[in-house]
């Protein structure tokens, strides 16, 4: 049986070495009992917070080819405000450039 496959935020956080095999493995089983996106099951188990997802985001470490990214290499122009993670785990940025 082939390994399922990973989100790529999981795999990112994996990678760097955030969570171990076990907090993986713990991720992977509350999402498909729960259905809840894997980030926000990464924050409600205090494994890795919104921020640092966000900051790996930004980085442009998990970007899909193709993807609008605009310009990640400036992630402090991003607040908390600007972010919303969605069903699935996607994360969509509020382009609109409002004041702050």
């Amino acid at each position: 049986m082939s390994d399922p496959v990973l989100h790529p935020l999981l795999a990112l956080i994996k990678e760097q070495n955030l969570i171990d095999d076990l907090q993986l493995e713990e991720v992977m089983q509350e999402q498909a009992r729960s259905g809840k996106n894997c980030s926000q099951i990464l924050v409600d188990f205090e494994m890795v917070d919104m921020d640092t997802q966000l900051e790996l985001i930004a980085r442009g470490e998990l970007v899909r080819p193709g993807a609008d990214t605009g310009d990640l290499a400036d992630h402090s122009r991003f607040n908390r405000a600007d972010v919303s993670v969605h069903p699935g785990g996607s994360i969509r940025f509020d382009h609109s450039g409002g004041p702050r």
